[in-house]
């Protein structure tokens, strides 16, 4: 398994054309800027069992999802290319009365909007979401997919901790 995840980052790194770095800023907010096609990025959602085949019948992560959120009022997700796994960021705060916790593994043609106001964070405009961050990606919007499948909680921890790049955890990722 281990050899099978290590040729799959030497294939990520060799064709992840698109990444690109930006800048390094070392600002104590940010430390250096990417930016991304979003077609080239794969994401997992964590979430209850049942409610990932539900996910997965609607082909899409809903903004005004039918079911009870379990943290912030957006779509979240992590990027299989440089995101890592932080279970008291991804997975602490899902109740599952007992239902086990799977991820769903998508593609997306979805951005995640771009700060609009750059006075104001990113959750204090009602439409908009900022970069991808190693821990998770954010849209204030509909995620609908372009391919998606449901993995185990084990698969999608072993996605994240075998992703093929390595960011700093104050890294970003602007996609378009």
């Amino acid at each position: 398994m281990k050899l099978i995840f290590e040729n799959w980052r030497r294939y990520l790194t060799e064709n992840i054309k698109s990444l690109e770095k930006l800048k390094d800023v070392h600002d104590g907010i940010v430390d250096s800027v990417y930016r991304m096609k979003i077609i080239d990025d794969e994401f997992v959602h964590f979430t209850p069992l049942d409610r990932a085949i539900e996910i997965l019948d609607d082909n899409m992560l809903k903004m005004n999802s039918p079911y009870q959120k379990f943290g912030i009022n957006a779509v979240a997700a992590v990027s299989t290319t440089y995101g890592t796994f932080n279970p008291g960021v991804q997975t602490n705060h899902i109740k599952t009365d007992d239902e086990p916790i799977a991820a769903i593994k998508f593609k997306t043609s979805i951005l995640p909007k771009q700060y609009r106001d750059e006075s104001k964070p990113w959750f204090d405009q009602d439409d908009v979401s900022g970069p991808g961050h190693v821990e998770e990606v954010l849209w204030k919007t509909d995620v609908i997919f372009s391919e998606a499948s449901l993995v185990d909680y084990d698969e999608a921890v072993l996605l994240l901790e075998n992703a093929p790049i390595k960011f700093e955890s104050n890294d970003v990722v602007y996609y378009y």
